[in-house]
C-alpha cells in the first residue's frame, strides 16, 4: 500500500511537471485569464482552437514530425518492402491527451494510446509502418507491440501493420467507430478507455466528428474541416443509420451537443467561420472576444513559424538553464527546445528484440540538444518523451555512467547529483584537456567553463579564509555544492597538483578582470579570454 502510494505521487508529480510545458496548457491559461472563463470549459475552448490551428489553420505546433513509411495503407495484405514506394507522412509525437491516459490508465495504456495514434494517422494518410519503423519511434519490441494489437485485431479493429498475420487482416471498424458501437451497446465508458487506451477529450472529439458528419445540415462542409477518409465517414453514416432512432442515441445527442454548432451552419462558407460561430454559440463569446481571440491565435501560429526546424523534430518546452533550484514551475522561463525526434542513427540501431540502445542514444540526443539551446530536461520530461518509466532512465544513466548528462538536476545542482561537477573539475586537475574531458563526460566547452569558473570563485574566497556560508552567499549556489567544491580543493592541495591549481587561480583572475571591466561579468565570454 505504502509503494502504491509513493507511486502514485510520484506521477502526480511527473504529470504536473510535464503539463506546465505544454502548448495546451498555455492555451488554456490564455483562455482562462484573458477571456474570463471557467478552467474546464477553457480546456475545452483550447482543444477545440489548437484542433482549428493544425486541421484548417495547417499550423505546426511542434508536435509533429514528417517520416517515410510504405506507401498504400493495405500494403499488409500483399506485395513486398522492396515493391512498395515509400511517402513522407506527418505523425504526432506526443498529446497532452497522454498525460490523461497515463494519469487514469498508466503507463501501459498510454505507449498503446500513442502506438494506435501512429499506426492510425499512418493510415488516414494512406502509408502503413512496418515492426522496424514502430519500433523505432515508440521505444517498445516488435513482440510487446504485437501482443498488445492482437486483442484490438480480434476484435476486427483496423490498426494494419506491414506483414500482419493473416488470420489477423479481417479489419472492420476504426478504433472511435467500434467504441461508439460498444457505448450504444451500453458498455460503461471508463471501461471502454481501459480496453481502447483513449482519454476523455479524445473521446470528446470523437463524438464531435461523428455528430459533424451525420447530424448537421452542413456535412460535407464539416467533413472538409474534419479531414478524415471517406471509410471512416461512411462507418459514421452506417451507425447513425442503426442508432438514429433510439433512445439511447437521443439521450447521447442532447448530452453532447454542445460540443458542436449544431443549428444556424446556413451561410457559413469558411472553417474559420465555423470556429467563430462555435465560440459565439457554444461558448457566449461576443463578437469582440472571438476577434481578440482569433487575433491570438494567429500571433501564436506566427511565433511558431518563425522556429525554423528539420522535418524530423519536433518542439518542446524546457525550463532554461539559468532558472536557480527551487524555483517554482509557473513562474520559470519556458523555452521551447527543437530536438530531433529520430535520426538515421536510430534507423541503424533499431531492433526488434531490444530497445535498450535505442532508448539511451535518444535520452543522449534530448538531453544535449535542450542544453546547447540554453534549457535543460528533466527525467519526467524524457520519461514523457520516450514514453518509458523513470525507473528505465535512472538505469541507463547508471549502466553508462562514463557519460553525465546536462539534466537540469545536474546542471542546477539539485538532489544527488553533483557528482558531473566533480568529475570534471578532477579531471582537469589531472591534466585533462577541455577537449578530452567533453568526449569522456558528454558535456559541451560552455558548461565545462561554467563549472571551472565556478571552482575557481571557491578556490579564491577559501584562499582569503573566507568561511564556507559567507562562500555560498557571495557566489549565490547551493551550500551541498559547496561543500563539495571545498573537499575537492583539499583533496588536491598538495604539491603535485600545484601547477592545475595555478591554472584554476588564474581562471579566476582573468573572469574578476573582464566583469571589473564590462561591470558584467561572464557575458558570453570563454573563460580563457585575456
Amino acid at each position: 500500500m505504502g509503494r502504491s502510494k509513493i507511486y502514485r505521487q510520484n506521477l502526480k508529480d511527473l504529470i504536473k511537471s510535464v503539463s506546465t510545458k505544454t502548448l495546451y496548457q498555455w492555451l488554456v491559461e490564455q483562455t482562462r485569464t484573458r477571456f474570463g472563463v471557467a478552467l474546464q470549459e477553457a480546456e475545452l475552448i483550447a482543444e477545440k482552437a489548437e484542433f482549428f490551428l493544425i486541421k484548417v489553420w495547417e499550423t505546426s505546433l511542434g508536435t509533429q514530425f514528417v517520416f517515410h513509411l510504405h506507401s498504400g495503407n493495405s500494403s499488409h495484405q500483399k506485395n513486398c518492402p522492396s515493391h512498395i514506394s515509400s511517402a513522407p507522412v506527418r505523425l504526432t509525437a506526443y498529446k497532452n491527451d497522454d498525460l490523461d491516459i497515463l494519469m487514469k490508465l498508466g503507463l501501459k495504456a498510454m505507449q498503446n494510446s500513442r502506438i494506435c495514434r501512429l499506426i492510425e494517422e499512418a493510415y488516414f494518410q494512406n502509408a502503413i509502418f512496418s515492426y522496424k519503423q514502430l519500433c523505432m519511434l515508440s521505444n517498445i519490441t516488435a513482440k510487446s507491440i504485437r501482443q498488445r494489437l492482437i486483442p484490438l485485431w480480434e476484435k476486427g479493429i483496423r490498426l494494419p501493420i506491414l506483414f500482419t498475420a493473416k488470420k489477423y487482416r479481417k479489419f472492420y471498424y476504426f478504433r472511435s467507430t467500434f467504441v461508439l458501437r460498444q457505448y450504444f451497446d451500453g458498455q460503461p465508458l471508463h471501461e471502454l478507455q481501459k480496453s481502447f487506451f483513449f482519454s476523455s477529450s479524445q473521446w470528446e472529439q470523437w463524438v464531435r466528428e461523428f455528430l459533424l458528419t451525420t447530424c448537421s445540415n452542413s456535412s460535407a462542409k464539416c467533413m472538409n474541416l474534419l479531414h478524415f477518409p471517406d471509410e471512416l465517414a461512411h462507418e459514421y453514416s452506417n451507425l447513425f443509420n442503426d442508432i438514429k432512432d433510439t433512445a439511447t442515441f437521443k439521450a447521447f445527442y442532447n448530452s453532447f451537443q454542445h460540443l458542436i454548432p449544431v443549428h444556424g451552419l446556413h451561410g457559413l462558407s469558411t472553417d474559420e467561420q465555423l470556429f467563430l460561430y462555435d465560440l459565439e454559440y457554444n461558448h457566449r463569446f461576443s463578437k469582440a472576444k472571438c476577434k481578440m481571440y482569433m487575433q491570438m491565435l494567429s500571433e501564436l501560429k506566427e511565433q511558431l513559424s518563425q522556429l525554423n526546424r528539420p522535418d524530423n523534430s519536433i518542439i518542446y518546452f524546457a525550463m532554461s538553464d539559468r532558472e536557480p533550484p527551487g524555483k517554482p514551475l509557473s513562474f520559470s522561463q519556458m523555452k521551447p527546445v527543437i530536438l530531433s525526434w529520430w535520426t538515421n542513427e536510430d534507423l541503424k540501431i533499431s531492433s526488434l528484440d531490444s530497445t535498450e540502445s535505442l532508448k539511451w542514444q535518444k535520452i543522449l540526443r534530448f538531453s544535449t540538444e535542450a542544453y546547447n539551446q540554453g534549457s535543460c530536461l528533466n527525467q519526467s520530461d524524457l520519461s514523457f518523451l520516450l514514453g518509458i518509466h523513470p525507473g528505465v532512465i535512472q538505469k541507463l544513466i547508471k549502466e553508462h555512467g562514463n557519460i553525465v548528462l546536462p539534466l537540469r538536476g545536474n546542471v542546477a545542482d539539485m538532489g544527488p547529483g553533483l557528482s558531473h561537477a566533480e568529475k570534471i573539475i578532477e579531471l582537469f586537475l589531472q591534466g585533462y584537456t577541455e577537449t578530452e574531458i567533453l568526449r569522456r563526460t558528454g558535456h559541451s566547452y560552455a558548461s565545462i567553463e561554467r563549472y571551472l569558473l565556478m571552482f575557481s570563485r571557491v578556490v579564491a574566497l577559501m584562499d582569503r579564509k573566507m568561511p564556507l556560508p559567507l562562500i555560498r552567499q557571495v557566489i549565490g549556489c547551493s551550500m551541498k555544492l559547496v561543500e563539495k567544491y571545498s573537499q575537492i580543493y583539499d583533496k588536491y592541495n598538495t604539491p603535485d597538483y600545484q601547477f592545475t591549481l595555478m591554472q584554476i587561480r588564474r581562471i579566476f583572475d582573468k573572469n574578476n578582470n573582464t566583469a571589473k571591466k564590462n561591470s558584467f561579468p561572464l557575458q558570453r565570454r570563454s573563460i580563457w579570454d585575456d
